[in-house]
């Protein structure tokens, strides 16, 4: 990857059992938000990590995005399901553009939003991440950064139990770094979830990427503090996005099992933070 590309985005998405008509609504969004911004070229890598997306009838979708600016569609098909992080790095490996967005199958795009994020990102070499306002179905505002974790806190955000939320209302709006928020303005943050995150390739790679022993969650909160390392994650709020995912506690027991694998490595790895 060279300097000179400046203008170039490579994106990841790893999908899971998703169909062509989802994944086409997240990157034609993300396409037209894109053709308001700075960048000349998009080069989309989608690795399937279940093995049945239909990468033929999708390619057919994608090529009647109407925008001006220079964009492909990659197809990674993965012989075995190697977990999120993992599958990142292929494409992270592959592609060759100036900055990388990591994306999750489920986020849509204002069309404004990622020339907020990009003109945030270029302004400084020190901004090493840019992590986007989350909206929800209903225009609420969710909690895309985060304060560096505790047992407690993750413990109630899995079990959301009203009254428990209640008693401890102070210690998980501190996590969920709502002062940031309701603030409405750019602000340096310890952790970005990983549902969408703007990079410069070549920090990610400076990093090793996403470290592939977390098969599912908590990669996006490691490769975060990795990257502080080299300069600030910053919150935008003008970068607006739509998003459905998240719950893990209502995701069944394999869910729950890669959870918690991935919280107790997380907290080995980094240090454990009771309450």
């Amino acid at each position: 990857m060279l300097d000179s590309n400046l203008n170039t985005l490579d994106v990841s998405i790893v999908v899971y059992g998703h169909s062509k008509n989802e994944i086409f609504d997240v990157v034609s969004s993300l396409l037209v938000s894109c053709d308001s911004s700075f960048l000349t070229e998009v080069n989309v890598y989608i690795a399937d990590n279940k093995g049945d997306f239909d990468f033929k009838s999708f390619r057919l979708l994608v090529e009647s995005v109407d925008v001006k600016l220079k964009y492909a569609v990659n197809f990674l098909t993965l012989d075995q399901n190697p977990g999120y992080g993992a599958a990142n790095n292929r494409c992270i490996e592959i592609g060759d553009g100036y900055y990388h967005l990591v994306l999750n199958p489920d986020v849509i795009f204002e069309k404004d939003s990622m020339t907020h994020a990009l003109e945030l990102i270029k302004c400084t070499q020190d901004n090493i991440l840019v992590s986007p306002k989350i909206v929800d179905e209903e225009q609420g505002v969710i909690s895309g950064i985060k304060r560096y974790p505790s047992i407690l806190v993750l413990s109630l955000r899995f079990m959301n139990n009203e009254f428990l939320n209640g008693l401890f209302s102070k210690k998980l709006r501190d996590y969920e770094c709502r002062d940031l928020l309701e603030a409405d303005e750019p602000a340096s943050v310890e952790i970005a979830t990983g549902c969408c995150m703007l990079l410069r390739k070549k920090h990610l790679i400076e990093i090793g990427s996403f470290d592939d022993r977390y098969f599912l969650y908590f990669e996006d909160f490691d490769l975060s503090i990795r990257l502080r390392r080299l300069g600030k994650l910053v919150y935008c709020p003008g970068f607006v996005v739509s998003h459905f995912g998240g719950h893990t506690g209502k995701k069944g027991f394999k869910h729950i099992s890669y959870f918690l694998k991935s919280m107790l490595g997380f907290f080995y790895q980094h240090g454990v933070k009771v309450f």
